[in-house]
């Protein structure tokens, strides 16, 4: 039997229910290697349907590329915001002159039951 025309077709999954193909039909003359024709072809349609793919890819990380640098301007907006103070509310400066510190260990007491307490003075035995 002689072979007169190969061809090689290729689909390609591009996702959401999306599919590419490409087909590529070659007529054999004589002395020709089937096999080696046939991986001709393959080899043909594979770099033309990447190709595609990878320009698509480019496309895509040139667009994820930006976004990302417009989220860490927003980030850098956010920490500077942040570090602000609200509108209104004192300042580092006011609020150390009117906060005082606390002595934990000193414990307030009632003027009047000090008058009252128990004298444990030596004297009293």
């Amino acid at each position: 039997m002689k072979i007169k025309t190969i061809s090689y077709r290729r689909h390609i999954n591009l996702g959401n229910y999306e599919n590419k193909a490409a087909e590529v039909v070659g007529e054999l003359e004589d002395g020709d290697d089937p096999d080696a024709e046939f991986q001709r072809l393959g080899e043909f349609v594979e770099r033309n349907l990447r190709l595609d793919q990878s320009e698509a890819i480019q496309s895509e990380l040139i667009e994820a590329r930006r976004q990302l640098r417009e989220l860490k301007k927003q980030i850098k907006e956010a920490e500077k915001h942040l570090q602000q103070p609200p509108a209104g509310e004192p300042t580092s400066s006011t609020t150390e002159a009117t906060v005082e510190e606390v002595d934990e260990d000193d414990i307030p007491f009632d003027q009047q039951n000090l008058t009252a307490a128990v004298d444990l003075s030596v004297d009293s035995f």
